[in-house]
């Protein structure tokens, strides 16, 4: 009988420790996942500001009527857009399952300025005016790359917060990331 209620036990410590393998290693995977996709996000918000500023004024009109430029594509930007977002809320989504109480309000922020990033770095420059804007192409104001640059240094400091909740979940000693 001892031997019988001994299996069992070892047993069922067996499963608990797969399951609490199985959970660290979801929660890597999420957490990471929405690591590296909002670095990437980043990326593409600078992008997007830049293909916002080369895609105007004049020159740009005579390029794409003369055939050396494509024009822009809403369908073609929505869709770097969801390349981007896609896995962004999948990740998010896998942290509100499976991560621990602090791992899911770090990544709420990491979505919300993600969020911001995108919004800061797309509005239309409004520097030049009309008229500037129709023979220069588009221009930030001082206050509008401050903006933005303030929406890139609060998801970087979302996307650290994280990476040092990630390493806390996952019993990585915690570092300075920015080392």
């Amino acid at each position: 009988m001892l031997t019988i209620l001994g299996t069992f036990g070892i047993e069922a410590r067996r499963r608990h420790h797969q399951r609490t393998a199985e959970l660290a290693d979801r929660r890597r995977a999420a957490y990471t996942s929405l690591l590296a996709v909002s670095g990437r996000l980043a990326h593409t918000a600078d992008t997007f500001r830049l293909l916002m500023q080369t895609g105007s004024g004049p020159f740009e009109g005579v390029a794409v009527f003369l055939g050396l430029r494509k024009p822009l594509d809403v369908l073609e930007l929505d869709a770097r857009i969801q390349t981007d977002n896609v896995p962004l809320y999948a990740a998010w989504t896998e942290i509100w399952a499976v991560g621990s109480q602090d791992a899911i309000r770090c990544a709420n922020l990491v979505v919300s300025a993600a969020g911001d990033l995108i919004s800061a770095t797309t509005v239309k420059g409004t520097a030049r005016g009309k008229v500037g804007t129709w023979a220069l192409g588009l221009k930030w104001t001082p206050d509008q790359l401050e903006a933005s640059r303030l929406a890139t240094k609060a998801l970087a400091e979302a996307r650290r917060a994280l990476g040092e909740q990630t390493r806390r979940d996952l019993g990585i000693d915690v570092a300075e990331l920015w080392a």
